[in-house]
């Protein structure tokens, strides 16, 4: 077996001495880092596919493809959910409705039988109802299959940045570090588990209030949530995929040196107390534990199977 992957990319670290005087001191340290890697051959195929063993969503769900970088994430791309409008309702006495909106209610949704209207994209092998989720039909036969599957994600950060300054005076001392991930995209499996579907046991775990309260329902023809049971909860979508971009105070700490005759007179040279924490605080719009997640295989990172979140630590 033979691959080529070319990696190119830039790491800046920057360390400066702001001030420098008897009393008061202040450096600053930045990092930079922005790294692009693609894959030129896979030993003659175009692709080879990614799994992530022991969960609901886990086959062939990222791929290394010729062209692409390495950790994208492979699947549908979501479009909404089918609406009423989108079917003709027929009821038990064989009425027809060509507008089901104006009759279907919560209370009476199973009473009708729904047939997608003609030019409607339909999906292979599954008979959708109004809320389930919507698919692209990226090659146009109006039938979404799994060659209507792209590349949906990337691991890879468009960039990565640290920012950290240390202050003292006399004899404080002040430190803190910011780190930022810019750009990377995470498909976040928890997401899927914590909604509501028909299939993959998530019939059956503890939804999130957001979820449960804006569901997609005939009074709430929303295209964001679903419906309770929509028949395509663990088909891998564009749905998963959230920005993971994020900022975090990697470390925040205060002290202060005792440094007195009285201790040097004791054979101490100095005795430091400080308080010093840990992952204080992170700034994202991801809505898993954690943004830096991490998986079992190295091939596609950008996966969040409820990875345990870093721990904020005080010292």
């Amino acid at each position: 077996n033979s691959a080529e992957v070319t990696n190119k990319g830039i790491e800046i670290s920057l360390n400066t001495h702001n001030i420098d005087r008897k009393n008061f001191q202040w450096s600053t340290n930045i990092t930079f880092d922005l790294s692009r890697n693609k894959v030129m051959d896979i030993g003659g195929t175009p692709f080879t596919s990614v799994n992530i063993a022991h969960g609901v969503m886990a086959n062939d769900i990222s791929r290394i493809m010729v062209g692409q970088p390495i950790g994208v994430g492979y699947g549908y791309v979501w479009d909404g959910n089918y609406q009423l409008d989108d079917f003709i309702a027929t009821d038990k006495w064989g009425n027809v409705f060509d507008t089901p909106s104006e009759i279907v209610t919560s209370d009476n949704y199973d009473s009708f039988k729904y047939t997608l209207k003609e030019g409607v994209t339909t999906i292979n092998s599954v008979a959708v109802q109004p809320g389930d989720r919507k698919y692209k039909d990226l090659d146009g036969n109006n039938d979404i299959t799994s060659a209507d599957r792209q590349v949906i994600s990337d691991s890879n950060p468009d960039f990565t940045l640290g920012f950290g300054n240390t202050f003292n005076f006399k004899g404080f001392e002040l430190s803190f570090f910011f780190e930022s991930v810019v750009g990377r995209d995470i498909m976040n499996e928890f997401k899927m588990r914590s909604e509501s579907g028909l299939s993959g046991g998530t019939q059956f775990n503890n939804l999130t209030k957001d979820s449960w309260y804006n569901r997609w329902t005939p009074e709430n023809p929303t295209n964001t949530y679903s419906r309770l049971l929509n028949q395509t909860n663990t088909w891998v979508s564009s749905y998963y995929v959230e920005d993971g971009s994020y900022l975090r105070m990697k470390n925040f700490s205060f002290g202060y040196v005792f440094d007195t005759p009285k201790l040097r007179k004791a054979r101490i040279s100095s005795i430091k107390l400080y308080l010093n924490g840990e992952n204080l605080f992170v700034i994202t719009k991801y809505s898993g534990m954690d943004p830096d997640v991490s998986t079992s295989n190295p091939l596609f990172t950008g996966f969040d199977r409820m990875s345990y979140p870093k721990a904020r630590t005080f010292t």
